[in-house]
């Protein structure tokens, strides 16, 4: 949960510098970081790709 908390720090503080490529690259680690953490069939799936 830390980890995600970060993301969502630096998500917050990018959106305020005005960095809208480096945002939208952090929601998405930030919604594969949810997926990855509640959703478990993601969490199965992402377990056999690597």
């Amino acid at each position: 949960m830390p980890f995600l908390l970060l993301l969502i720090a630096l998500f917050i503080f990018a959106l305020l510098r005005g960095e809208q490529n480096a945002s939208f690259v952090i929601l998405m680690m930030i919604v594969v970081a949810l997926l990855a953490t509640y959703y478990k069939p993601f969490r199965d799936s992402l377990r056999e790709f690597f």
